[in-house]
């Protein structure tokens, strides 16, 4: 849709790219900007936040925005029926979640919604406690840890992508296999 619309789209990450909104808009100029809901964890953005650029966030914690905003939210607990279902189907008896890094209101809700229906389904379900992390290679022992002990066979839900990757670059440490 960019390139058809004829934008140019330029992805600028807080803390790496640019210390403050402020400069970020003063080096980009941009027409818009699309705010990825996790940088909302860090500071309370708003639309003020932006010097009247207009901005959509997306997957925002609304309790930490200032209203109104203008958003877009996907449904966690759609994407978690989802995969339960998916996952269920397989019939394995053992389940396991595993959440996102920090942590989130969505994925808790992921971590909910699969638990219910893993309940619902007879089947035993384990989840990794997600501590906040300060000490990623300390959290990376903790999850391969936990992740040997999990009943096989086992369907895992992770709450992400990048969640999904580390378990899976860990099961490789532990010499799990994991289907294709």
């Amino acid at each position: 849709y960019a390139k058809a619309s004829g934008w140019h789209v330029s992805v600028a990450e807080y803390g790496r790219n640019f210390d403050s909104v402020s400069g970020a808009l003063d080096f980009w100029r941009p027409d818009g900007i699309i705010v990825e809901g996790g940088y909302t964890e860090c500071e309370d953005f708003s639309q003020e936040a932006f010097c009247g650029v207009p901005a959509v966030f997306c997957d925002a914690r609304a309790s930490r925005m200032t209203h109104p905003y203008f958003g877009v939210m996907h449904d966690s607990s759609v994407t978690a029926s989802f995969a339960a279902k998916e996952l269920i189907s397989l019939g394995r008896p053992n389940y396991a979640f595993v959440g996102n890094l920090q942590p989130r209101d969505w994925s808790d809700q992921r971590r909910d919604v699969f638990a219910k229906a893993v309940a619902k389904a007879g089947g035993r379900f384990d989840v990794f406690e997600t501590p906040p992390v300060r000490n990623f290679a300390l959290f990376r022992e903790r999850l391969r840890g936990w992740l040997g002990t999990l009943p096989r066979p086992c369907s895992l839900l992770a709450a992400n992508d990048a969640t999904a990757d580390l378990v899976l670059r860990l099961l490789r440490t532990i010499h799990v296999k994991v289907p294709d």
